[in-house]
């Protein structure tokens, strides 16, 4: 069982990778880099390690991503019309609007990881390791759609359907590499 953090740094990191691998193109990069302010991870893990008092070890298991922010859609939506990739719907809206939604994305993901894990002392533990994570599914919950409430119903279906995006967009894409740093005690 383990826990931890997302700092944005990383998702920053993350990000500009899979943009510069062509994944998605850059008003979705700014988008994504705009959208997320970092998150929280945990996950369950069983594994092998040869030898007893330490060395290589090999981890499998199921990992919960939980991340935060703010996505603005009038600012997505005036960026992209510009770059003309917009629907006529859209089109319209864009750069008449104010509108801001919390953001809430889950994604669970399969983990599996190689690594060293040694004694430091007589019963403290310390390791590393590196591995991939494979995407099982997102889902993105939107709340709040502060702004014009005459557009409030039109501006709601646009973002349900740029979260339904990101959700089958991190399904399909969302590789992620991991660096797992152990601190532990061996109580046994």
């Amino acid at each position: 069982v383990g826990a931890g953090f997302v700092p944005e740094a990383y998702l920053g990191l993350v990000n500009d990778t899979l943009s510069g691998a062509g994944l998605y193109d850059s008003i979705a990069a700014a988008a994504v880099a705009s959208a997320f302010d970092g998150g929280y991870s945990y996950n369950f893990r069983a594994g092998l390690r040869p030898a007893a008092d330490g060395g290589v070890y090999l981890d499998a298991g199921y990992s919960h991503t939980g991340l935060d922010g703010v996505v603005d859609l009038g600012n997505m939506l005036s960026s992209q019309a510009s770059g003309g990739a917009l629907p006529p719907q859209a089109r319209r809206l864009a750069g008449n609007i104010d509108a801001s939604y919390d953001l809430k994305t889950s994604l669970d993901m399969l983990m599996l990881e190689l690594g060293w894990e040694g004694h430091w002392g007589a019963r403290a533990l310390l390791g590393l390791g590196v591995g991939l994570m494979a995407p099982l599914g997102a889902k993105t919950e939107l709340s709040g759609g502060r702004g014009s409430a005459a557009l409030a119903s039109e501006m709601r279906a646009i973002a349900q359907e740029a979260a339904e995006t990101l959700d089958s967009n991190l399904t399909k894409y969302g590789y992620l590499p991991s660096v797992t740093l152990r601190l532990g005690a061996d109580l046994l």
